[in-house]
């Protein structure tokens, strides 16, 4: 697994992050957070995210939340935040992060972060 993770195949780090899915070790959000915040494709960091959110642990917020502010992908924002309201982790942190996204000019942006504070119903 953590081949894949290092490949310079960008299929098979997809393939790796989303294999933690399925069987994610004790280690998966160190992998997956590593993931979303130095591969070199926003694909990859896209999916990293997805599985972040569907693991439904804590320590995700914090990796999520980094990236839905500073990714330079609105790809990666779209899935981090999507991702935040999949977590169904109601802080005032996330909360806050939610509606002033919503102000957000990006159509994306703003309609992700409407769907994700309705999904935790804030």
């Amino acid at each position: 697994m953590k081949s894949g993770f290092s490949s310079k195949n960008p299929a098979l780090r997809r393939r790796a992050v989303l294999a933690l899915q399925i069987r994610p070790p004790k280690n998966a959000i160190k992998l997956l957070a590593r993931a979303l915040t130095k591969d070199p494709s926003a694909v990859i960091r896209h999916e990293a995210a997805f599985v972040l959110g569907a693991l439904h642990r804590r320590k995700a917020l914090s990796p999520l939340i980094k990236a839905a502010l500073q990714d330079p992908s609105d790809l990666v924002r779209h899935e981090a935040i999507e991702a935040l309201g999949d977590l169904g982790i109601k802080t005032a942190k996330v909360k806050k992060l939610l509606l002033k996204f919503q102000k957000e000019p990006n159509p994306i942006i703003k309609d992700t972060a409407l769907i994700a504070y309705k999904t935790l119903k804030l």
